[in-house]
């Protein structure tokens, strides 16, 4: 605050700190919190008072007991002194490109070659080491490009080495739980399942989901994302619990659906899983209803004469 003469800590109650919160969100995000407090804004807004405990210790540097914490208990306080453990620094990267280095990255845009897209990435690399050091979280970036373009060429191993780099890199610098190294998670998964490494593919989704889950609570549209992978990986060998993350899957694409072409195709790429799986477990009929609600998206966002769309009329004349 500009006066923190204004505030006097020793008279805090709970109802002026959230009123300060709600005046704060207002000023400098323009955006209104319609609740009267923090237990309020959980329920209304579908948080998780663990995920705000963890996000506010992350910020502030601290670290507390590993218990269980009653936040809407109204007998007993939800903290004692003794709950702080200690405090430790915030560490921040400063974000910033050389300007050679945002002229290599525009240059990436327009190039299909992958050998001369693999060179200006190892370019880029090596300007990041002499810039900002070997850990930072756009030395990360890079590795995470350069491993889509050994994927591009048939190098599993190379891409899988340099994911790896990257999800390294992201733990250090932003966090174990932060969303860069969630999503870095969820690409070496897919990674691996490219590399027939089915095992390591599902440890490293389940891992994506676990701290998904713990951080943003659920219902999150990540979710839906890995979801559909673990369903993709869990096809051949369990389809019934394939089916179980698909429908999931199904369930946060309605719910965050968005009436934009692309939206509706992914919808409709998963609900063909959901149909292969139904088809697999014996169930035709379930199956025949969701190959239909396919076609039908197919063959309104593609038409009659795309391939994708008789493929999938050939499919539910053979259901």
């Amino acid at each position: 605050p500009e006066d923190a003469d204004e505030y006097n800590w020793q008279d805090l109650t709970p109802k002026k700190l959230w009123t300060a919160i709600v005046e704060e969100a207002q000023a400098y995000y323009r955006y209104t919190l319609d609740c009267d407090s923090c237990v309020t804004a959980c329920s209304t807004y579908g948080l998780q008072a663990v995920s705000l405990l963890r996000g506010f210790c992350l910020m502030m540097g601290l670290q507390i007991q590993s218990r269980t914490y009653h936040f809407t208990s109204p007998y007993e306080a939800t903290f004692s002194p003794n709950d702080v453990l200690n405090t430790y620094p915030i560490l921040k990267y400063p974000w910033f490109e050389p300007a050679s280095i945002e002229e290599k990255w525009a240059l990436l845009q327009d190039i299909a070659d992958p050998s001369l897209r693999k060179h200006i990435l190892l370019e880029i690399m090596q300007v990041y080491n002499r810039t900002v050091g070997l850990i930072h979280p756009q030395l990360a970036k890079a590795n995470s490009a350069l491993a889509c373009v050994m994927l591009d060429e048939g190098d599993y191993a190379s891409a899988i080495y340099y994911q790896e780099e990257a999800v390294r890199i992201f733990e250090i610098t932003c966090g174990i739980d932060h969303p860069l190294t969630i999503d870095a998670y969820t690409v070496l998964a897919r990674y691996l399942f490219a590399c027939n490494q089915t095992t390591l593919a599902l440890q490293a989704a389940a891992h994506a989901r676990s701290l998904l889950l713990l951080v943003f609570g659920p219902d999150h549209p990540m979710e839906m994302a890995i979801d559909r992978d673990i369903g993709d990986y869990l096809m051949v060998k369990d389809p019934e619990m394939a089916l179980k993350f698909l429908l999931r899957s199904c369930h946060l694409y309605e719910r965050y659906e968005r009436s934009d072409r692309a939206a509706e195709l992914g919808h409709a790429g998963v609900q063909h899983r959901v149909a292969q799986c139904y088809s697999a477990l014996g169930d035709l009929r379930s199956s025949l209803q969701a190959e239909r609600l396919v076609y039908n998206t197919y063959r309104t966002r593609l038409g009659d004469a795309h391939p994708v769309t008789k493929h999938c009329a050939a499919l539910l004349k053979s259901i």
